[in-house]
């Protein structure tokens, strides 16, 4: 089986031949796209006319392309003319989504390439980042971030990068980080390539809060206001317990010392008195 991209005519030991770079080629609009091609023919022939073309009707010569209106300032024939050509197409609109051929004529014969498909698309549709979980990320737990895009042709390929980061972090639609840590912080974005090219999505912010290096320096921390708490409760106990006594003391003072004249202090007196005394008072 013979290169797809390669037209081949035999003229006895001579041969005529296209040979495309490309197959098939996509592009996004807006854009710039080169379509290049080799050709061979018979050493005896001269070239007199290169062109691409994308009309071709039964018995009639088809349409040069750089006459075609709707191409108008937007076509450029490059190559040497003898063995190679290139097709360039600037300013890419989704109407020029065809299949492009390329043909030449020579002093005796002509010949055409087979057609090679180009396919115009819009680009990136709704490329984003999503960040799971969503809340508030520390260190130790785990991080898994979800590249999605809308395109045409589908992705085939998904490629993740840290911003001042030239190297790739990883590949695959989804992204994760296990056992993060506080270095991992920064901005995050994926690279989406099709057939079509690379395009990358707009960056999502990664902050990872930092931990306690040492862990019991929480439960420390916990166990010292709590001593502090009992402390302070047990020094205004024993300040109450003091105020307390003390009101006691002044009570217990006034029940002992009661006023002189009362009759309660009269009677007390004279039941106390020692009756020697009594005796010694009474002598002459």
């Amino acid at each position: 089986m013979g290169n797809p991209g390669v037209n081949l005519k035999f003229t006895g030991i001579n041969c005529w031949s296209v040979t495309y770079t490309h197959q098939s080629i996509c592009a996004f609009k807006g854009t710039t796209v080169d379509i290049p091609c080799s050709y061979i023919y018979p050493s005896d022939h001269e070239v007199n006319k290169t062109f691409w073309f994308t009309k071709w009707e039964y018995g009639k010569e088809p349409e040069d392309l750089s006459l075609d209106p709707a191409y108008e300032g937007r076509i450029e024939y490059r190559g040497d003319k003898k063995n190679e050509s290139t097709l360039r197409i600037t300013d890419l609109r989704l109407t020029d989504t065809a299949q492009y051929r390329f043909r030449f004529i020579t002093t005796r014969e002509r010949f055409a390439g087979t057609p090679v498909y180009l396919n115009i698309t819009d680009g990136p549709k709704n490329t984003s980042v999503s960040v799971s979980p969503s809340g508030e990320i520390v260190e130790g737990s785990s991080v898994t971030l979800t590249c999605s895009s809308d395109v045409k042709p589908p992705v085939d390929k998904y490629t993740w990068y840290k911003k001042n980061v030239t190297s790739p972090k990883a590949s695959g639609q989804s992204y994760s980080i296990t056992n993060i840590r506080s270095e991992a912080s920064g901005e995050y974005y994926c690279e989406a390539e099709n057939e079509c090219g690379c395009f990358s999505s707009s960056s999502v912010s990664v902050d990872v809060q930092c931990t306690s290096v040492f862990p019991w320096v929480t439960v420390v921390g916990v166990g010292s206001v709590l001593t502090a708490a009992a402390l302070l409760l047990t020094i205004y106990c024993i300040l109450r317990r003091r105020c307390t006594g003390g009101s006691g003391a002044t009570a217990e003072t006034q029940s002992v010392h009661p006023d002189s004249n009362s009759d309660t202090y009269t009677a007390l007196n004279m039941k106390n008195r020692s009756p020697v005394y009594d005796t010694l008072t009474l002598k002459p």
